[in-house]
């Protein structure tokens, strides 16, 4: 027994499948755009990571050589006295 609409139900077959693989596309290339962001993102939060590493070491060198240029005043002075 063969329909007499059967192209009309194999025509909305293929725009039904159609539509689902376009819907799988799109969100395959929503979610590899949003990867790419994330990526970005934490590329730039670690390059702010070391930097702020960066300044703490250079704070901490910078407050050693302080003590150490003090203790060295403080020893010149009681050796020419």
């Amino acid at each position: 027994m063969v329909l007499k609409n059967s192209r009309g139900i194999a025509l909305m077959t293929v725009l039904f499948i159609t539509a689902i693989l376009f819907t799988f596309i799109a969100a395959g290339l929503l979610f590899s755009s949003l990867d790419l962001k994330l990526t970005g993102n934490l590329k730039r939060s670690d390059a702010a990571l070391l930097r702020i590493a960066a300044v703490k070491a250079g704070i901490s060198m910078n407050a050693a050589i302080n003590e150490a240029v003090k203790i060295w005043l403080k020893r010149k002075r009681e050796t020419a006295q």
